[in-house]
């Protein structure tokens, strides 16, 4: 009776991701569910909740970004740099550095960082302040969510970007 929803395309807006996952499940069961929503998939499932409270019995949101994500703010450069800076600072043997350092790339031409406007709409909707954050954070949820908020500390940071794009 559980299901995981692995295949939302994460970089549609927000409200595209809710409409899919609505989609999804009513398919699977009429009655309501409790969603658990990683990152960017906690901003999804309390919009769901908020627009289809017929759907949802709880919300538990773990590590997203609620009032929106900085990096989603900056421009390319800003950002490449900013990993630069935490790879100078964290890395610990030269092995490890040069591997890190291929992963940046990868990084750096993935949609975190060029797709903002175009490959990315998503992160239209992750920009501090955005006009989908101002309408999530205002709307009344009539479910119980309960958020863990997640600080992994300087140290980890690129540890934690690095497994989101690795992992499946």
């Amino acid at each position: 009776q559980r299901s995981r929803a692995f295949s939302l395309a994460s970089t549609d807006r927000i409200e595209a991701q809710v409409s899919d996952l609505r989609s999804r499940i009513a398919t699977k069961s009429p009655r309501r569910h409790l969603f658990i929503g990683h990152s960017q998939g906690g901003l999804v499932v309390r919009r769901l909740g908020q627009l289809n409270p017929e759907l949802v019995t709880g919300v538990v949101t773990i590590g997203t970004p609620n009032a929106g994500a900085h990096l989603a703010a900056w421009g390319p450069e800003a950002a490449q740099e900013a990993i630069q800076r935490v790879i100078r600072n964290d890395c610990y043997s030269e092995p490890i550095c040069r591997w890190v350092e291929d992963i940046v790339e990868d990084l750096t031409k993935g949609l975190l960082l060029f797709g903002r406007d175009a490959g990315a709409p998503a992160l239209q909707d992750l920009v501090p302040g955005s006009p989908f954050l101002r309408t999530l954070n205002s709307t009344y949820e009539p479910f119980p969510r309960v958020s863990v908020e997640v600080d992994a500390g300087r140290r980890w940071v690129l540890a934690r970007m690095v497994g989101d794009m690795r992992s499946s």
